[in-house]
């Protein structure tokens, strides 16, 4: 199984074969396409636009976490300056 997460470039070339080897079996039309190149279209399409979205995904994460830590110290600074 591929990584949705990674582009085709950095998949596992088998892996990638397995997908144009199970690609073909399903839809035979594809063997007319010489080196896999119609399948291989498809499959980058498709890669780079899962592994987009799970990077903004991951971004978003990471700025929501990044959001709390910021707001954690702000309410520390605001507690201990109403102490004082």
């Amino acid at each position: 199984m591929l990584d949705t997460t990674k582009c085709i470039t950095d998949q596992d070339t088998q892996l990638v074969q397995e997908v144009y080897q199970q690609a073909a079996q399903m839809h035979p039309i594809l063997q007319e396409y010489q080196g896999n190149w119609a399948t291989n279209c498809i499959l980058q399409a498709h890669l780079k636009s899962t592994s987009q979205a799970a990077k903004k995904v991951a971004e978003a994460e990471e700025a929501e976490q990044l959001l709390a830590a910021t707001n954690e110290v702000a309410t520390k600074w605001r507690t201990r300056r109403s102490v004082n």
